[in-house]
């Protein structure tokens, strides 16, 4: 995340490869494992390359290298220990969600609540293309508020957010999503802070009051 990365040689994954326990019921969580620390693994820990040669083919430094065998041997290990799926990602670029009250692309306004949004606009993280989503679930009576499961079929990587309940927060740490807290006015600038690194991880204490207690 942060800034544009430069462009990593890695193995190509037509699809997200998903590992983990075999029974449902024993999941606890997913660690989402990128292409590149998927690939410095393999290159170091399987093929034995060593980390100046193994850093010339992915067309990275070796600080870089070392960083991502770090990154990745912690979340291996981490969902070896917690129960944990691990889900290796098949494509380079990210898929961006953002709440809005509009549907202008980037210059959409970012909505003050996930669930009460109008719309929701994807962004791709490489091209900057958006699409806008009707949001289909925004009813909040009895309990019919439901907007992530409007998203489903939709592979959302990222959620970068105004405000979101409790429950949505919940079900989101199960699922792998990244999600963030933005408090600008347009998608363009929620994009810019996510490239810059300056969002706050949304975590249960940032939850909406009111929503999905």
């Amino acid at each position: 995340m942060g800034r544009r990365k430069k462009h990593r040689a890695c193995r190509l994954l037509q699809r997200d490869h998903i590992i983990g326990p075999t029974s449902a019921k024993e999941v606890c969580g997913v660690a989402l494992m990128e292409a590149d620390e998927f690939e410095a693994l393999r290159l170091c820990d399987l093929d034995n390359c060593n980390q100046t040669a193994a850093a010339a083919i992915m067309n990275v430094s070796r600080a870089t290298l070392q960083r991502l065998l770090r990154t990745g041997r912690r979340k291996m290990v981490a969902a070896l220990l917690n129960h944990y799926t691990i889900r290796i990602k098949g494509e380079t670029h990210m898929n961006i969600c953002i709440p809005t009250v509009d549907n202008k692309g980037l210059k959409s306004t970012v909505s003050p609540h996930f669930g009460m949004a109008p719309y929701f606009t994807l962004v791709n993280s490489e091209t900057m293309e958006t699409r806008g989503i009707v949001n289909e679930r925004i009813d909040h009576n009895q309990g019919a508020c439901k907007p992530l499961a409007g998203l489903e079929n939709h592979s959302v990587d990222v959620l970068i957010v105004s405000g979101m309940g409790h429950r949505a927060i919940a079900r989101l740490a199960e699922s792998g999503t990244q999600a963030f807290l933005f408090t600008g006015n347009t998608v363009a600038e929620a994009l810019k802070a996510w490239r810059a690194d300056e969002l706050q991880s949304l975590t249960p204490d940032a939850a909406c009051s009111g929503h999905g207690r």
